[in-house]
C-alpha cells in the first residue's frame, strides 16, 4: 500500500510503514483486551443452586460460583494473600490484647520491659544521694 506511491521517497516510505504497523499492534491490543474482558465477565467456573444458609427451613436457593483452577496451583498467590492477612490480623488482636493488658506496645522492639532506671547517665547508683 505505501510502496505503490511514486510520490514518496523511500524514507517518508518507510516511516509511513511504521505508522501502519503501530496503528495496526494498537487494534489488536485493543481487540484482545475486549475479548479477555468478555471472558472475565464470564469467568472459569460455574454456577450452582444451593440451599440459602440464612433459611432454616431450606425452601430458598441462591447461586452459588465455584471457581476451578485451569491447572494446580493457579490461584496460589490467592491463599498466600489470605493467609498473609490472617497472620496480621492476629498480631493486631495479640498487640491490642497486651495493650489492654498494658504490657507493652504493638512494635516488639519498643515493648516495656522491667528495667531499673535509678541512674541511666554514668551508670552508677544514686539512690545515696
Amino acid at each position: 500500500m505505501v510502496g505503490r506511491d511514486q510520490y514518496l521517497t523511500r524514507r517518508q516510505k518507510i516511516v509511513q510503514a511504521r505508522v501502519y504497523a503501530q496503528g495496526l499492534t494498537i487494534a489488536v491490543a485493543v481487540v484482545l483486551l475486549a475479548l479477555e474482558k468478555k471472558q472475565g465477565e464470564r469467568g472459569r467456573g460455574e454456577t450452582i443452586k444451593d440451599f440459602d444458609p440464612s433459611d432454616p427451613t431450606h425452601t430458598r436457593t441462591i447461586e452459588k460460583r465455584i471457581h476451578h483452577e485451569r491447572y494446580k496451583g493457579e490461584d496460589q498467590w490467592r491463599d498466600m494473600v489470605v493467609n498473609y492477612e490472617n497472620r496480621i490480623n492476629k498480631r493486631e488482636i495479640a498487640a491490642k490484647e497486651k495493650n489492654a493488658e498494658g504490657v507493652g506496645t504493638s512494635n516488639p522492639h519498643f515493648a516495656r520491659q522491667d528495667v531499673d532506671v535509678t541512674n541511666v547517665s554514668n551508670g552508677e547508683d544514686q539512690s545515696e544521694t
